[in-house]
C-alpha cells in the first residue's frame, strides 16, 4: 500500500527538473539577446502607444522593401517598392504601391512582406525562428536601437536560403 502511494510522488520528483527548466527562453538560440531586445521593444511600444512604422527587406535576392504603418497595434498601411532590379515585364503599378485601411493585405505580390506587427515578429522569433534545430545556423541582431533587426536561420550548406526577417528601420509615429 505504501509503495503505491510513494510511486506517484517519486515520479513527480523525478520530473521536477524538466518542469522547472521549461521557461520561455529554453530551447531558443540567442535567448539573452532576444530577451534584452524584447524588453527594448516593449518599452518602445508603450512609449509610442503601439503606433510605429517599420521597414522590412527580404533575406533573398529581391532588392525591395515593404513598410508597415501600425496605429494602436493594427496595420493601417502597407507600402512596397523595388529599390532596383524590378522584373522587366512587371507592370509599373506593381513595382511600387501602397495599401490603406481595409485593403491592407489585398495585394499578393510575392516579394512584398505580408502585413504584420512587431509583436507578431517577436512572437515568431521566439516560437519558430530561434528554436534550436539541427543542421542550421541561427542569427539574431538588434541594430534598431536595441530592437530586432535580423533574425532567423539558414540551412547548413545551402546558399541564399535564409529563413527569417530583416528589419531595416523602426520609427515612432
Amino acid at each position: 500500500m505504501m509503495k503505491k502511494l510513494l510511486q506517484p510522488i517519486l515520479v513527480l520528483l523525478a520530473a521536477m527538473p524538466l518542469l522547472v527548466s521549461c521557461d520561455k527562453s529554453d530551447g531558443i538560440n540567442f535567448a539573452g539577446e532576444y530577451e534584452k531586445s524584447f524588453q527594448k521593444w516593449l518599452a518602445f511600444e508603450q512609449a509610442n502607444g503601439n503606433s510605429y512604422q517599420f521597414t522590412v527587406r527580404p533575406l533573398n535576392w529581391f532588392d525591395c522593401e515593404t513598410t508597415m504603418t501600425v496605429v494602436d497595434g493594427i496595420v493601417t498601411q502597407r507600402s512596397f517598392r523595388y529599390l532596383s532590379g524590378a522584373p522587366a515585364l512587371l507592370p509599373v503599378e506593381d513595382q511600387e504601391w501602397t495599401e490603406y485601411g481595409d485593403e491592407v493585405g489585398s495585394k499578393k505580390d510575392p516579394p512584398a512582406a505580408a502585413p504584420t506587427t512587431l509583436d507578431k515578429i517577436y512572437e515568431r522569433a521566439r516560437t519558430d525562428l530561434l528554436i534550436k534545430r539541427k543542421n542550421v545556423e541561427h542569427f539574431f541582431k538588434a541594430d534598431n536601437d536595441g530592437m530586432i533587426s535580423r533574425c532567423g536561420y539558414v540551412p547548413n550548406g545551402v546558399a541564399d536560403a535564409d529563413v527569417g526577417v530583416w528589419i531595416t528601420s523602426i520609427e515612432p509615429m
